[in-house]
């Protein structure tokens, strides 16, 4: 139907003996019903030419019937025609008439024609549905033979060419009616076929990795991707690929770099990289966020997480961002040493691991790696501070009593001893007091070299920062009277204790020296402390007591 400013065709039909077809154009315009090209008649249109032709040797009866429902009339008729349309050499076409694509691109072409009626007036083009096909260098290009639908192969030309036959319609005026005669038609386009994608790759050092599945790349990284064309040996025509994606990456040319700097929010939540020659491949890309885990033995309310005491025992661990990932799933992670002292006991693959803290003060660098992906030999880093015992001090157990001889002078009290610094363990480790002789003065002067009677060492408790010793520190003054050492009178005695501490139980090494005193009155009074403690005192004439 043609109208003013336009055209509708309702396409080839194939029509049986003796059937009829109804078109009903008021409802094909106001349900805007689409023909063969997807066009539609605008609803502003009301009147136009409707023209119909048969291809073939039957006869076809075309009536139409129109009612004016406002003048009450209406018409049915049908025009008397020649021959049906025919089509013309001279215009017909392959449509696109010459193309470039990539190699593995697809590209649609469509064979076309217009008829010609009788009267010298042109149809619009109308595809052509038998067409076949054919490729003049399969190596470049090839096309199925009946949809016209060709694929690039390799770099170069070719030329798609479509063959058809065609019913020529003709009068016979022997038999008196229409007859037609088959002519055989040719039309061809010219394709270029340039190099496409045949993968992606990423930098690793001085070398391109070909990405296989999705990429997991540390939040910060900066990766170069690398298209290589198909095939190999070919060149990527000017301004290709094109680079796009999520990620952020842009640009043409054959390599291009992006900075994957948003982490993602889920093992699905991809930044991706796409290059496009003709096809596109797009590699996902999850980006992540490493923190290694350092759990001490001891590991207590307090502990600091980059101080460690001297021969502490650590596992090995992290945390991955998005949660639910697997060391296997983003390339392998491990544990290594980079610098300082200590051991690295046990470091798989699976991001896990033990280390043995140095037995002598120091430093230590741990990094957890990643061991495949742009990110390789990339990840957090831990540095460790190495402290040993280097002061303490004691406190009197909260239930004990004081110690005291009635009419001795006498006094002393359970402690217990504590070690620094408090931020970090010293649970593996042996604490010990070394004897060490009394300086006396005044009346205790008789004390002077007197031993302090250091006891057994002992381990250290864990739980506690530093360290609480193992054991009773009995801090007493001994027991002493006037009947044996004169009138009562001031005096003082001392001992200047070293505090030792060994991780093997032969080499033992100085935390510090502490001081316990104990001192006496001309009444008997007996006041002691230790380090740390405070001071504690009996009068001569308290009860016996015990601590």
């Amino acid at each position: 139907m043609n109208y003013d400013g336009g055209a509708y065709a309702i396409g080839m039909k194939t029509l049986e003996g003796g059937e009829t077809v109804t078109y009903d154009l008021r409802k094909v315009r106001d349900e805007q019903i689409p023909d063969s090209h997807g066009r539609t008649i605008p609803l502003e249109v009301s009147s136009g030419q409707v023209h119909w032709s048969g291809n073939g040797n039957g006869m076809m009866i075309g009536r139409s019937e129109q009612t004016d429902f406002v003048a009450g009339m209406s018409s049915n008729y049908s025009c008397m025609n020649c021959c049906s349309d025919n089509p013309d050499e001279n215009h017909q076409t392959v449509i696109p008439g010459s193309a470039t694509y990539a190699v593995d691109q697809s590209f649609l072409f469509t064979a076309a024609e217009q008829f010609m009626d009788c009267y010298g007036h042109f149809s619009e083009f109308v595809f052509v549905t038998n067409a076949r096909w054919s490729s003049s260098n399969e190596n470049v290009a090839t096309v199925e033979q009946i949809n016209g639908n060709a694929t690039g192969a390799s770099p170069g030309t070719a030329t798609i060419t479509a063959r058809w036959d065609d019913c020529v319609n003709y009068y016979n005026p022997i038999f008196g009616e229409c007859r037609c005669h088959t002519n055989h038609y040719s039309k061809s386009a010219s394709v270029t076929v340039t190099a496409g994608i045949d993968r992606i790759q990423y930098q690793s050092g001085s070398d391109f990795v070909d990405v296989e599945g999705t990429l997991y790349v540390l939040n910060g990284t900066t990766v170069t991707f690398k298209a290589i064309p198909k095939p190999e040996n070919a060149t990527f025509p000017s301004g290709k690929p094109v680079w796009s994606g999520t990620s952020g990456i842009s640009g043409t040319g054959q390599t291009k770099s992006v900075t994957f700097n948003t982490t993602s929010t889920s093992s699905t939540d991809y930044k991706t990289v796409i290059a496009t020659a003709g096809v596109s491949i797009t590699v996902n890309v999850v980006v992540i966020e490493l923190t290694g885990v350092l759990t001490p033995d001891d590991n207590f309310a307090g502990h600091s997480t980059t101080r460690f005491g001297i021969h502490e025992h650590l596992t090995l661990g992290f945390t991955v961002t998005p949660t639910g990932l697997t060391a296997e799933q983003i390339g392998g992670l491990q544990w290594q040493k980079t610098s300082g002292s200590g051991e690295l006991a046990n470091a798989p693959t699976n991001g896990t691991g033990s280390f043995n803290v140095a037995d002598s003060p120091g430093s230590a660098t741990l990094q957890l790696k990643l061991l495949q992906g742009p990110s390789k030999e990339s990840g957090p880093v831990s540095n460790l501070t190495v402290v040993a015992p280097s002061d303490g001090y004691v406190l009197k157990q909260p239930l004990s009593g004081i110690r005291h001889f009635q009419n001795y002078w006498s006094c002393g009290f359970l402690g217990n001893v504590y070690v620094l610094p408090n931020d970090v363990s010293f649970y593996n480790l042996f604490f010990r007091e070394d004897d060490v002789g009394a300086t006396a003065s005044g009346w205790l002067s008789f004390l002077n070299g007197q031993s302090h009677d250091p006891g057994s060492p002992q381990g250290i408790l864990n739980g506690i920062g530093g360290g609480l010793v193992n054991g009773d520190d009995q801090v007493f003054s001994g027991k002493y009277s006037d009947s044996n050492h004169g009138p009562y009178a001031t005096g003082q005695v001392a001992w200047a204790i070293p505090w030792t501490y060994s991780v093997d139980f032969i080499t033992w090494h100085s935390i510090r020296v502490v001081d316990q005193i104990a001192s006496s009155t001309s009444t008997g009074r007996c006041t002691i402390s230790k380090t740390g403690s405070g001071s504690f005192s009996s009068e001569l004439s308290d009860p016996d007591s015990e601590w």
